[in-house]
């Protein structure tokens, strides 16, 4: 087995870029759910179809964005801040999009 590397301090460990990746198309999704509020108020709870479907493909992007940026938290090689960022904006992602859709369901 070889040693771990010991870093001092003061030396930070690298950004996880994976993570981060995955954390773009979550803050992409934030808009596009904000636009579909928007909308859903000034039309009187309608929305067009392709923002239905489009809301759609990013609930489904959300999961895989949550499963890929879980595995890179696994990572301890990396910084804690950028693995977080890359688990936690998907999750949140994934819930605003999933009570979305379960609220459209039963109303």
């Amino acid at each position: 087995m070889s040693p771990k590397k010991k870093r001092r301090y003061r030396e930070k460990k690298p950004h996880n870029l994976r993570s981060i990746m995955a954390a773009i198309p979550a803050t992409v999704s934030f808009a596009l759910f904000l636009l579909v509020i928007v909308e859903s108020v000034i039309n009187d709870g309608k929305i067009t179809r392709i923002l239905a479907g489009l809301g759609m493909i990013f609930f489904i992007v959300s999961i895989i964005e949550f499963y890929y940026g879980f595995r890179e938290y696994k990572k301890d090689d990396y910084s804690t801040v950028s693995r977080r960022v890359g688990v936690i904006l998907p999750l949140v992602s994934f819930l605003l999009w999933g009570a979305l859709f379960v609220i459209g369901i039963f109303f």
